[in-house]
């Protein structure tokens, strides 16, 4: 229900489980018809706001991806100094 001034109350389940508190900030957005309400600290993909923060370092393909290649080279680096 949409009260005095246009206020809502997001039900105990839902603010429980997105760890929403008392006097947290929100999102609000309007997606395809519907409000949608994003706590702010949410980041939907942690790596692409990651990318760009050290200068000249891009993060291009999924972590678990860039992790396996790099596991990979160094163990080649180590066969091949043996």
């Amino acid at each position: 229900m949409v009260q005095k001034k246009y206020r809502i109350t997001i039900p105990r389940e839902y603010r429980a489980s997105l760890g929403i508190g008392e006097g947290d900030e929100v999102e609000l957005r309007l997606e395809h018809g519907q409000i949608v309400i994003v706590p702010s600290w949410f980041v939907p993909n942690p790596t692409e706001r990651l990318s760009g923060l050290v200068e000249g370092v891009r993060v291009s393909e999924e972590p678990k991806r860039e992790i396996r290649k790099a596991v990979a080279d160094r163990v080649k680096k180590e066969l091949e100094g043996e």
